[in-house]
């Protein structure tokens, strides 16, 4: 095995954080001998550290269950028992004290010398890679991503080539894991619609709402507009959706007794903001000093349009039409909040979030 490190180049590169989002659903490593299927016609990474490429990435987690060194072997190829005919490089990072957020918590300095939380990278033509770690603490986690330069179909063969001798740590798969991660939904004014994962060794769940995707509130059952079912399971319900809720974020935390973990962030967005009118055809804006929102109409044929405004909770609280090119609407009866303004004309629509300070 080649290795690449090369204690010069610290204090000649900056540390940067790689946007790496593949990783979120990496394949949970927990026994010797696990079969892993590999990646075809995957997009690469980049350069990352001693990589020069990255093609077919594919991703992997494991714990430590005894503290001890553990050492894995990676063999890539498709001439079973033996997989390897297949060339393999890898990069592991860690130990982490929890399941790691692989969009910042994974740290690489490219082409030079590995970070705060690289442990081992290797880059050599061979089928057969080894992953070291020295003396693994008990309870860490450790992430892993090999490739694939061949993109041919294959596995890989992990195994752990010191098990049960003296001084050896161990693999243990008791952490949640979330094989399928939420995706972005869409939904209908006053629809319905879900999210959902799938999930290993979850034994409790708790969905949360943002509106900025950074402050987070914990959900409950309940409520009308929008109505909420499975707050507390692995599938949120939402029903009866106002049209306010469009771009807001959800996401799952998912526990037992011993380790949560988040899902990825996803987003809902209404049916109306999938605009298909020109975003210029309009210029929509809330004007502080006449209390009132500003819909300038730049339509060259001077069509008129039609609007509805919706409040917090989706009714609509106003409708009308554009017939001019400046069309003031008066706020001054409406409370401060979150306002949608939906323009349309012959089943072309255009929606704008307005917010009345």
């Amino acid at each position: 095995m080649k290795k690449l490190y090369t204690f010069t180049f610290l204090f000649i590169s900056g540390l940067i954080s790689s946007q790496i989002t593949s990783c979120f659903n990496a394949t949970p490593v927990c026994a010797n001998g696990s079969l892993i299927s590999n990646t075809t016609g995957i997009a690469e990474e980049g350069s990352l550290l001693c990589l020069g490429a990255t093609p077919n990435p594919k991703w992997y987690i494991f714990k430590s269950g005894l503290s001890g060194a553990i050492d894995l072997q990676l063999s890539q190829g498709d001439n079973s028992p033996s997989y390897n005919n297949q060339d393999v490089d890898f990069i592991m990072w860690g130990p982490f004290d929890h399941l790691p957020d692989c969009t910042s918590e994974l740290s690489f300095i490219n082409g030079s010398l590995p970070s705060n939380n690289v442990l081992d990278c290797s880059y050599s033509p061979s089928s057969t890679e080894y992953v070291n770690v020295a003396n693994a603490p008990s309870g860490k986690f450790y992430v892993i991503m090999s490739t694939n330069f061949s993109n041919l179909s294959g596995s890989i063969l992990v195994q752990q080539t010191n098990q049960g001798q003296v001084g050896a740590g161990s693999l243990i798969c008791d952490y949640v894991i979330i094989d399928d991660q939420p995706s972005d939904r869409t939904f209908n004014v006053n629809g319905a619609t879900s999210f959902s994962v799938t999930t290993l060794n979850a034994s409790s769940y708790r969905w949360e709402m943002s509106i900025d995707g950074t402050n987070w509130t914990p959900l409950n059952d309940g409520g009308t507009m929008p109505g909420i079912s499975g707050a507390f399971t692995n599938t949120l319900n939402l029903t009866n959706v106002p049209s306010t809720y469009d771009g807001y974020y959800f996401r799952v935390s998912a526990s037992n007794a011993g380790d949560s973990v988040y899902s990825k962030i996803s987003q809902l967005n209404s049916t109306l903001s999938q605009s298909n009118f020109d975003n210029e055809l309009f210029s929509v804006y809330y004007d502080i000093y006449s209390d009132a929102i500003v819909i300038q109409n730049n339509d060259e044929t001077h069509a008129k349009f039609s609007y509805k405004l919706y409040d917090l909770n989706g009714r609509v609280v106003a409708t009308g039409e554009i017939d001019s090119q400046i069309k003031n609407l008066s706020t001054s009866n409406y409370q401060s909040g979150v306002y949608l303004l939906e323009v349309f004309n012959k089943g072309k629509r255009l929606i704008k979030k307005i917010i009345k300070n």
